[in-house]
C-alpha cells in the first residue's frame, strides 16, 4: 500500500472510523474513551491527507461528522462547506450544515441551508425542521406554513401537528390552533 495513495488513506481513515466505532460498543470504562478519541484523531489525520491529494466532497462529508464526533462544531462546518463548494447539492452535508445552525441558534443560516435541501426534494422532515427555524427565529407566518407542508406531505404527526398548533396559537388563530391540537391528541 502506498501511504501516500488518497484512496489508500481514505480506506485508513475509515478503519479507524470502524475502530472507534466497535470500541463504543463495549463496555470499558476511561480507557476505551482515550482509544476511541485517539482512533478518530487517526482517522482525521488520515482524512486531511487524503484530501489534500484528492479533494473528494464524500470524504469532506465523512470528516465533518468526524469533527461533529470530537465536538469541533467550526471545524465540522468548515468540511461540510468545502464539501458543498465542489458538490452543491450534497444533501448529507446541507443537512449537517442545517442542524448544526439550528442548534447554535442561527436561524437565518438554518432557515438557508433547509430551503436548499427543499429545493432538491420535497421532505417533511425538512419542512418540520424549517418550521422549527422559523419559530424560533419569530417568524410565525412561515413556520405555519412549514408545518402545514409536512403535515400535507406526512399527515397527522403529533409533533407537527402540535408544533403547528403552538404556530398557530401565536398567530392568533386559535380555532385553527384548537383544530390542529385536536388532530395532535387523536
Amino acid at each position: 500500500l502506498d501511504p501516500q495513495r488518497a484512496k489508500t488513506l481514505k480506506l485508513l481513515g475509515l478503519t479507524h472510523v470502524r475502530r472507534a466505532a466497535k470500541l463504543a460498543q463495549e463496555d470499558a470504562p476511561e480507557d476505551l474513551q482515550k482509544a476511541i478519541a485517539e482512533h478518530l484523531q487517526k482517522a482525521l489525520d488520515a482524512y486531511e491527507k487524503s484530501l489534500y491529494l484528492h479533494p473528494d466532497p464524500d470524504l469532506f462529508y465523512s470528516l465533518g461528522r468526524i469533527y461533529e464526533q470530537v465536538d469541533q462544531l467550526d471545524s465540522a462546518l468548515d468540511a461540510y462547506q468545502a464539501c458543498l463548494l465542489r458538490q452543491p447539492q450534497h444533501e448529507r452535508s446541507l443537512r449537517q450544515v442545517a442542524q448544526i445552525y439550528q442548534a447554535r441558534g442561527q436561524h437565518p443560516q438554518a432557515i438557508a441551508a433547509w430551503e436548499s435541501l427543499l429545493a432538491l426534494r420535497e421532505d417533511p422532515a425538512v419542512y418540520f425542521a424549517l418550521g422549527n427555524s422559523y419559530y424560533r427565529s419569530g417568524d410565525a407566518v412561515r413556520a405555519a406554513q412549514a408545518y402545514n407542508e409536512a403535515n400535507r406531505l406526512e399527515a397527522n404527526s403529533m409533533e407537527t401537528l402540535a408544533n403547528w398548533g403552538n404556530a398557530l396559537k401565536q398567530l392568533g388563530q386559535l380555532d385553527e390552533a384548537r383544530l390542529v391540537y385536536h388532530s395532535a391528541i387523536e
